[in-house]
């Protein structure tokens, strides 16, 4: 009986029993029924996806970070730091600035290709790869345990 149940749809046998179904299998030519309170039920998410479910709705979301999204989702943080860098400088919400980074080869790659989201995103008429000036507000970060140095100033 174990062997039939497993050659059987998992996902027709668990909907059934979630109903409330009786589940029929074929054993040795003949048909059993089984009750669903015969029959356990566990679900198990497949590799690489987050599931979560509740009142008969379950959603899985894939949790796999490629490279692109990682790289992304260091972009956001940047923008996220020089954010509250204009905020600690005192600069106002309109105020447009010039950036300036030292960073480690992955993160200087992530300024690189993802130049024209920041400038948007943080109000940066420049975006400029060296040492910020001695009038520039300048923080030191760790992201992910690279280095990146960065400063801000008010466009005059």
């Amino acid at each position: 009986m174990r062997a039939a149940l497993a050659a059987a749809d998992a996902a027709s046998v668990a909907s059934q029993v979630r109903a409330g179904l009786p589940v029929t299998l074929t054993v040795d030519g003949e048909s059993v029924e089984l009750a669903p309170e015969e029959i356990l039920v566990q679900t198990q998410p497949a590799a690489g996806l987050a599931v979560a479910a509740d009142k008969g709705v379950t959603v899985a979301v894939d949790a796999v970070i490629t490279p692109a999204l990682h790289t992304e989702g260091l972009a956001r943080e940047i923008v996220r730091r020089v954010q509250t860098m204009r905020k600690d400088a005192g600069f106002s919400i309109d105020d447009r600035i010039t950036t300036y980074y030292v960073a480690e080869s992955e993160l200087a790659e992530v300024m690189a290709a993802w130049g024209d989201y920041i400038r948007t995103e943080t109000l940066t008429t420049d975006l400029v790869a060296g040492q910020p000036p001695a009038d520039a507000y300048t923080e030191a970060h760790q992201i992910e345990d690279l280095s990146i140095r960065l400063g801000v100033k008010q466009n005059v």
